[in-house]
């Protein structure tokens, strides 16, 4: 199979996605480790908007809104990802 010039943009645009997920999902593990749960809670919603299905993002997020006092929040969160 050859790629065309549009199957490689494509896989790189798909590579940088991920990459720019996960740098997201680290810096919100950054905040969340230094207590500064909305910023976690910002950076937890950038990530699943680039990436719907990432648990990690959803779990984050909902252990943010459950030391907010949000519990409902983070039951909401997290719930719909749990099969």
């Amino acid at each position: 199979m050859v790629m065309t010039a549009a199957d490689v943009t494509a896989i790189k645009t798909q590579e940088e996605s991920r990459r720019l997920n996960e740098e997201q999902l680290q810096r919100a593990i950054v905040h969340y480790l230094s207590e500064r749960f909305d910023e976690s809670v910002e950076d937890c919603h950038r990530t699943v908007s680039r990436m719907p299905a990432h648990f990690g993002a959803w779990a984050g997020m909902g252990h943010c809104y459950a030391h907010l006092g949000k519990h409902v929040e983070a039951i909401r969160r997290v719930l719909p990802h749990v099969s």
